[in-house]
């Protein structure tokens, strides 16, 4: 395999560590050879394959690794046995430490802190002053922000947005709202396949028509699903 960046001689010490300046030796992603890269302390903490890259002043020591096309940048820092994969993208004065895992496309960004086994992935964003820890996943589509906490065994998922001084722990799950208004909507509409007394047979065929249109076929499989998954959960 042949290798993609060095270590230079630009060095510092973080906690008992050494970590050095990496310098790309081929070209590859956006980076040209000769680019100057941030901090590692080994090579086991960047790997030479794919176009994952360290940038600027970001640290990734330790046991800590990112790989595939992950990419750590601006002042973020990684240590402990961290994981950085895919396509994930962790910067600003993001934290990431213990055993927690970043991966697909998640964004770490601004003050936000993962730690212990936490895990971050799919499209899931966390941002701010957030803090995602203990046994937490946050994933979708999902957002954590401002000085949000999720920890212990909280799930957050789908579309939902936990922001501000909000707290999600034990075994708490939170997901969007977009479910159970599709829920309320199908029920609402059931309601319609009931005919009234003061409704004629040809009143009512015309609406149940009207009802049963392609969109409510759609919505009524796709609430069987979710039905489905629930009951197996």
């Amino acid at each position: 395999m042949e290798k993609k960046y060095e270590l230079t001689d630009e060095s510092i010490e973080v906690d008992g560590h050494t970590l050095h300046r990496i310098r790309a030796l081929r070209d590859f992603g956006d980076l040209k050879t000769g680019d100057l890269g941030g901090f590692i302390e080994h090579e086991r903490n960047l790997s030479h394959e794919d176009d994952c890259w360290i940038a600027n002043n970001a640290w990734v020591y330790d046991y800590a690794r990112v790989y595939h096309n992950a990419k750590v940048y601006d002042n973020a820092k990684i240590y402990g046995n961290a994981h950085v994969c895919d396509d994930a993208q962790i910067f600003n004065d993001a934290f990431i430490y213990g055993y927690a895992k970043i991966s697909d496309t998640a964004c770490i960004c601004e003050d936000a802190t993962i730690y212990d086994n936490a895990e971050v992935y799919n499209k899931a964003r966390v941002a701010g002053d957030a803090y995602i820890y203990g046994n937490a996943k946050v994933f979708g589509f999902a957002e954590v922000y401002g000085k949000a906490r999720i920890y212990h065994d909280a799930i957050i998922c789908d579309q939902a947005k936990i922001y501000d001084n909000a707290e999600i722990f034990n075994d708490a799950k939170v997901l969007a709202l977009q479910k159970f208004l599709l829920m309320f909507v199908f029920l609402e509409r059931l309601k319609l396949l009931v005919k009234p007394r003061f409704m004629t047979e040809r009143m009512f065929m015309k609406k149940l028509r009207l009802v049963v249109t392609q969109k409510s076929l759609v919505m009524l499989v796709c609430l069987v699903v979710l039905l489905f998954v629930i009951v197996l959960k």
